[in-house]
């Protein structure tokens, strides 16, 4: 990635990506040229939602039980509250994400994961109720983009900068931002709805 961009006619002003499961490489990338961004332990710790639990808890400032399956026998040693939820350590859009009421649901739905899924890692996390509140951003030092749930306020995403020097976007196979009108919301090229939920108030990607 670093070589590819390094072999560009222009050197970037920026480096991001759309993708959530390429925050580190992105992160990692603009710190190699310099360039201003999210360091890339915090895109780290975001990411890797059994990671986050535990700084959060070392730090005091959040303790929810939590446990995190590296193999089947995980799933059957473990003894969380129930309801409680499950879902991949490093997931996004809540996929593979279920609300499990008791011991056979959860072992059912591991089961199901890794069945189509072998080696994934999981995290089961206690329930927590409550409005699902997401906010993203996309910032620089004369515009910003910034999205909202439950409302929406969008601005229109560019891909170069005033003085025409690139902006690398880090793009997942088969996923594009479509550049939109300014107010209207960006639209996104090959990847699947995005499936609302309260399930957890865990940080970085449901």
């Amino acid at each position: 990635m670093i070589a590819r961009i390094a072999a560009l006619d222009r050197r970037p002003e920026a480096v991001f990506t759309n993708s959530d499961h390429l925050q580190v490489q992105a992160a990692l990338a603009a710190d190699w040229f310099g360039l201003p961004g999210k360091g890339w332990r915090a895109a780290l710790l975001t990411k890797n939602k059994a990671q986050m639990r535990r700084a959060l808890a070392e730090a005091g400032l959040e303790t929810v039980w939590s446990a995190e399956l590296t193999r089947p026998g995980d799933a059957e040693d473990v003894r969380p509250p129930f309801p409680c939820v499950v879902k991949p350590r490093e997931g996004v859009a809540s996929e593979d994400a279920e609300l499990v009421e008791d011991r056979a649901e959860l072992l059912r739905h591991c089961r199901v994961v890794w069945s189509r899924r072998p080696g994934l890692p999981l995290v089961v996390e206690e329930y927590l109720t409550g409005p699902l509140r997401t906010l993203e951003t996309l910032g620089g030092t004369d515009a910003s983009c910034t999205s909202s749930v439950p409302s929406m306020k969008w601005m229109s995403c560019h891909r170069t900068s005033s003085c025409g020097a690139p902006i690398c976007c880090l793009r997942r196979p088969g996923r594009t931002w479509n550049r939109s009108s300014h107010g209207s919301r960006p639209s996104v090229s090959g990847s699947a709805p995005a499936t609302p939920s309260s399930w957890s108030r865990a940080s970085g990607s449901a």
